[in-house]
C-alpha cells in the first residue's frame, strides 16, 4: 500500500496534477510510513476505522391491546457489542372510528292504518366495542288521522362519538292500491247488455276494507254492487254493470265508473252504453201529406198488420218512427235495416 501511494503521488506531482491541499486517507491498521509519504508530497493524512466487526442487539418493551381504547408506549433499545445503547419510544393510539349498527324493528317502510293508534316499532343499535347503544328518535310527528307519509330518523352514538342514523317512512292509509282494472266489455247494449269489472289490488288486503263504486250517470245502468267488500288476503274484487231497458232514442253514451276507498279515489274506467233503438225520420210528400200513416212493413205485404210499428205524420208531413233493435232486428245482425222490413206510408 505504501509503494502504491508513493507511485500515485509522485506521478501526479511530476505531471503537475496534484490538487491543492491534497488529502490521503489511511486505515488505523496500516503503517505510519504512509503519513511520512503523504507529508513529503505536501498532502495531509487522515485515519479511518476499518475491518472491525460490531454486533448489535435490539429489544422492544411494551404491548398494545387493540381491543381496549387508549395510548400505549413502545420502547425500542439497540445495544452494540461494546455495550453502547440507543433508545427511542413510539406512542400507539387505539381509537374507534366505526359507528354502531342500527336495526329497525318492522323495516324501513311501515303502514299505519288510518284512525288507529300509532305505536313506534322501535329500533336497536349494537356497537363493536360498547355493545348495545341507546337509540334516539327525531323527525315528523305521525298523525294517524291524516293520510300521508311521515319520516322518522333513528340515531345512535357510541362512547367514541361515532354516530349512525337510519330512517323509516310511516305511511298512514288504508293499505289499498289498485294495480289494474279489467273490463270484459267496453261497450254494452242497452236492454240487458252487461260487463264484468275486475279490480286487481297491488297487494293482498291487510284487513277487511270496503271499496265504493260511483257512476257518472245512473239512469242507464245498474250496478250489481256499489259497495265492494274486500276480505283480508283478497287480491281482487269484481262487480257487474248492466244496461237498463228503455225504448227511447237517446244515443250512445259513455259512462265513467270511479272506484274509491273511504279516503281516496283509486281508479276509474269508462264503458259505453249503446242505444238499442233506431229512429227513422222522414217526410211523406206528394205535396205535403199530413195525417198519413207510416208503418214498418215486416212481411213486405204492403198492409199494416198487427204488431208492425206505426206512426202518423204531422201537419208538415214529417214523422219519426222508433224501431228498437231488440224488437225488430229479425235477422239478428245488430241493426234494423231494409233486410228486416220496409217503411210504407198510406
Amino acid at each position: 500500500g505504501s509503494l502504491l501511494m508513493e507511485y500515485v503521488l509522485s506521478t501526479k506531482k511530476a505531471a503537475n496534477k496534484l490538487p491543492e491541499n491534497p488529502l490521503v486517507i489511511k486505515t488505523i491498521v496500516t503503517t505510519d510510513l504512509q503519513k511520512d509519504i503523504a507529508h513529503f508530497y505536501g498532502a495531509s493524512c487522515e485515519e479511518t476505522l476499518t475491518g472491525i466487526s460490531r454486533t448489535w442487539r435490539n429489544e422492544v418493551s411494551g404491548s398494545v391491546d387493540v381491543t381496549v381504547l387508549g395510548d400505549y408506549t413502545l420502547s425500542y433499545v439497540a445495544t452494540d457489542s461494546a455495550g453502547n445503547q440507543s433508545t427511542v419510544e413510539r406512542t400507539v393510539q387505539v381509537v374507534d372510528t366505526t359507528p354502531p349498527v342500527i336495526t329497525l324493528n318492522g323495516g324501513a317502510s311501515y303502514l299505519q292504518f288510518i284512525n288507529t293508534v300509532f305505536e313506534d316499532p322501535g329500533a336497536s343499535a349494537l356497537d363493536a366495542l360498547d355493545g348495545e347503544v341507546a337509540v334516539s328518535i327525531s323527525g315528523d310527528e305521525v298523525d294517524a288521522s291524516s293520510m300521508g307519509d311521515y319520516v322518522l330518523t333513528y340515531s345512535a352514538t357510541d362512547a367514541s362519538g361515532n354516530t349512525a342514523q337510519a330512517s323509516r317512512t310511516v305511511t298512514v292509509g288504508d293499505g289499498l292500491g289498485i294495480h289494474s282494472v279489467v273490463v270484459s266489455q267496453g261497450m254494452i247494449r242497452e236492454n240487458g247488455g252487461s260487463s264484468t269489472i275486475v279490480v286487481n289490488l297491488t297487494q293482498p288486503a291487510l284487513q277487511r276494507v270496503f271499496l265504493f263504486v260511483e257512476a257518472s250517470l245512473n239512469s242507464r245502468i245498474l250496478l250489481s254492487d256499489s259497495i265492494l267488500s274486500v276480505a283480508e288476503g283478497d287480491t281482487e274484487v269484481r262487480f257487474t254493470v248492466t244496461a237498463l231497458n228503455d225504448e227511447l232514442v237517446n244515443g250512445d253514451e259513455a259512462i265513467t265508473l270511479n272506484v274509491r276507498s273511504l279516503y281516496k279515489e283509486l281508479a276509474s274506467v269508462q264503458i259505453t252504453v249503446r242505444d238499442d233503438e233506431a229512429s227513422h225520420l222522414g217526410v211523406v210528400s206528394d205535396g205535403l201529406v199530413s195525417g198519413a200513416s207510416v208503418f214498418f212493413d215486416m212481411n213486405a205485404n204492403g198492409v199494416m198488420d198487427d204488431g208492425e210499428p206505426s206512426t202518423t205524420t204531422d201537419k208538415q208531413g214529417a214523422y219519426q218512427l222508433n224501431l228498437p233493435v231488440s224488437q225488430y232486428d229479425q235477422n239478428s245482425d245488430g241493426v234494423v235495416d231494409s233486410k228486416d222490413g220496409q217503411l210504407v206510408a198510406i
